[in-house]
């Protein structure tokens, strides 16, 4: 996964809170890395904090 803009980043963010092991171990089985993780996670949760339906 070396195209940022061809990862499911909801997805991978989301399949960490179901993984049994440690985030190392998770970056490296998704080819991503710990920092990627938590920028993405971070953007995540502010786009899901700053949705206001109409």
């Amino acid at each position: 996964m070396n195209n940022n803009e061809n990862i499911n980043w909801r997805e991978i963010v989301a399949g960490f809170s179901s993984y049994e092991g440690t985030l190392g171990n998770f970056c490296n089985s998704n080819h991503i890395t710990k920092s990627q993780f938590y920028y993405y996670k971070k953007k995540l949760n502010n786009e899901n904090n700053n949705y206001s339906p109409l």
